[in-house]
């Protein structure tokens, strides 16, 4: 399902010097599989699985998803994943099930299929009773859930969790 080679991330600084955050990663996760990346702060941990969902493009290497180089064809590569960082990030305004059904329609979800698979996400993980309250009227855990469910709602081979 994931199969990165020789990842490679440097940062260019303010100053002549180049920082590199990711040296040569390579890894292979099997399908069925829980993988982690464990490490000292500013080891490249995140560096490394933002490149694997395309959020940063690597110096070097690459890393296929289900098949789809993040390189080459990283339109398929995302659409084939899900991707939850540390951060929530979700627009204030909007509830839960908006930005889930945003989301799914973003990566092109049947509209009826977003609904029912909305409905099953917040039974899953409680949501029900704040799935229509907006954003930024909820608990941090509760954001933890919506980000979740915005995570799962295009039924992704591959999860990305950051933290």
């Amino acid at each position: 399902m994931i199969e990165c080679r020789n990842l490679t991330k440097v940062y260019l600084s303010g100053t002549p010097r180049e920082v590199t955050a990711v040296k040569d990663v390579s890894f292979t996760v099997n399908r069925g599989q829980v993988f982690g990346l464990l490490g000292a702060n500013g080891a490249g941990k995140t560096s490394t699985l933002r490149m694997v969902a395309t959020i940063l493009a690597p110096t070097s290497g690459d890393c296929l998803i289900d098949g789809s180089s993040i390189k080459t064809d990283s339109e398929s590569a995302r659409r084939k994943m899900g991707y939850l960082s540390g951060e929530t990030r979700l627009y204030e305004r909007l509830t839960p099930r908006e930005i889930v059904t945003f989301f799914g329609e973003f990566f092109d979800v049947d509209r009826r299929l977003i609904d029912e698979r909305a409905e099953k996400l917040f039974a899953m993980l409680s949501m029900q009773y704040f799935a229509d309250r907006p954003c930024g009227e909820l608990s941090t855990g509760m954001k933890q859930m919506a980000s979740i469910a915005r995570a799962l709602v295009h039924d992704p081979g591959v999860l990305v969790f950051d933290e």
